[in-house]
């Protein structure tokens, strides 16, 4: 199942309910007015292979939850205000391909484990 409802000025925070969405391959809410952090609940999905949410105005960390995302290739979370650090779980993805952090407001240091995968092929990361 594919859902984009990208460019459509929606706001708010992403819903808890997200999780019903069992069956869903991939999660596009790009170019949005979308607030908050990224709900816990986002774990739960666990055929997402991609997940993209860029340009919104996200806050708060990355929940640890999306360690849970096993088939996860793609993670698109530019231009938001997520903050903290990036947490050690990424590195439990092991199909990621693609990450793209850029223009968010992180700390600290990368995870030591980030490409223990050896998948990963295109980082984008800087302030």
């Amino acid at each position: 199942m594919y859902l984009d409802l990208s460019n459509n000025q929606l706001f708010g925070k992403i819903p808890q309910e997200i999780a019903f969405l069992i069956n869903l391959h991939t999660l596009q809410l790009n170019r949005n007015k979308l607030n908050g952090s990224i709900p816990q609940e986002i774990g739960q999905l666990k055929s997402l292979r991609v997940l993209s949410l860029v340009e919104n105005h996200l806050t708060g960390p990355l929940p640890l939850s999306i360690g849970n995302l096993s088939k996860l290739q793609a993670l698109y979370i530019r231009d938001n205000q997520i903050s903290g650090s990036i947490p050690n779980v990424i590195g439990n993805l092991k199909n990621l391909v693609v990450l793209r952090f850029a223009r968010n407001n992180f700390t600290g240091h990368l995870p030591p484990n980030i490409c223990q995968g050896g998948r990963l092929i295109n980082f984008t990361w800087w302030c």
